[in-house]
C-alpha cells in the first residue's frame, strides 16, 4: 500500500505535495478551504486549485455531507504525516500550526460573538449571522476541540486557554457536554502553566460550570470554591461574586441549602 502511496506523490508537482505533506497538521478528521489556506499561508485560489487536483487523483476525498470540506483516508494520512515529519522545516511546520491555530482562534471569537448578541455585545465581521456562525462551528466543532488539546501538548499554553473559554459558550449552548469537560480540563492545566492566577481562577470556574452541566455536583463545589478563593486573594471581587454565584447553584444541586 505504501508503495502505491509513494507512486502517487512521485507524481505530484511541488504546489500539491506540500499541501498534501500539510493537511495532517490539522487536528481535525476533514478541514476547510479556508482553514487549509491558514495552514499552507498560500493564496485562496492556488490551495483551492491544490487540493481539488489531490482529489481527482484520489489522494484526499470531499467530506461527506459537506462542501468545500476534505478528508484523507486513515492510511493516507499516516503515510502523509510521516512525509510531513521528513519535510518538518522546509514547509516550515512549527509557523504552519501557529497560523492554523490562529485561524481557528481568529473565527471561533467571531462566530461565539454572535451567539452572545443579545447581551450586547457587538457581533463580528466574520459571519453575516447566527446561522451561519453556528454552521461554521458545529462544522469545525471536532477539529476546534481537538485543536485545544493540540495546543497544550505543543505548549502553545495562550491559545489553548483562549480557545478554551471562548468554546464555552457555544459547548454549552449546544450541551456537547464531554467536549466541554474535555477542553475545560485543558483550559486549567494551561492556565496553570501561564502561571498566571487570575487566568487560572477562570478556568476553576469554567471546569466547575462544566462539571455541573455533566451533574459531577461534589467535583464542581471544589471547583467553584478555588475558584471564589483565588479571585478573592487576587482582589477581583465581581468574578469572586460570579464563583459564589456558581458555588451556590452546585450546592443547591446537592440540596446542601
Amino acid at each position: 500500500v505504501e508503495a502505491a502511496f509513494e507512486l502517487s506523490y512521485r507524481r505530484l508537482h511541488a504546489g500539491p505535495a506540500r499541501v498534501f505533506r500539510m493537511l495532517p497538521l490539522n487536528p481535525g478528521p476533514d478541514l476547510s478551504t479556508d482553514a487549509a489556506v491558514a495552514l499552507t499561508g498560500q493564496r485562496f485560489f492556488d490551495v483551492r486549485k491544490y487540493l481539488g487536483y489531490l482529489a481527482r487523483v484520489h489522494m484526499i476525498e470531499d467530506a461527506p455531507g459537506a462542501v468545500g470540506r476534505w478528508r484523507m483516508h486513515d492510511l493516507v494520512r499516516l503515510y502523509a504525516r510521516r512525509l510531513s515529519d521528513m519535510h518538518a522545516d522546509d514547509d516550515g511546520r512549527e509557523q504552519a500550526r501557529d497560523r492554523l491555530l490562529s485561524y481557528y482562534l481568529k473565527m471561533t471569537h467571531g462566530a461565539v460573538l454572535h451567539l452572545v448578541a443579545f447581551s450586547g455585545t457587538s457581533e463580528s465581521d466574520e459571519f453575516i449571522g447566527i446561522d451561519e456562525a453556528l454552521a461554521w462551528l458545529d462544522a469545525e466543532r471536532s477539529s476546534l476541540v481537538a485543536a485545544v488539546s493540540i495546543a497544550d501538548q505543543l505548549k502553545k499554553y495562550q491559545i489553548a486557554f483562549e480557545l478554551s473559554m471562548i468554546l464555552v459558550e457555544y459547548l454549552s449552548w449546544r450541551r456537547y457536554i464531554d467536549e466541554w469537560v474535555a477542553t475545560a480540563t485543558v483550559c486549567l492545566n494551561a492556565a496553570r502553566s501561564l502561571g498566571d492566577q487570575r487566568s487560572e481562577a477562570g478556568a476553576l470556574n469554567n471546569l466547575g460550570l462544566a462539571w455541573q452541566a455533566a451533574r459531577r455536583f461534589d467535583d464542581a463545589v471544589a471547583a467553584h470554591r478555588d475558584a471564589a478563593a483565588m479571585f478573592r486573594r487576587i482582589g477581583a471581587r465581581l468574578l469572586e461574586g460570579t464563583a459564589l454565584h456558581n458555588l451556590g447553584l452546585a450546592l443547591q444541586d446537592l440540596r446542601l441549602f
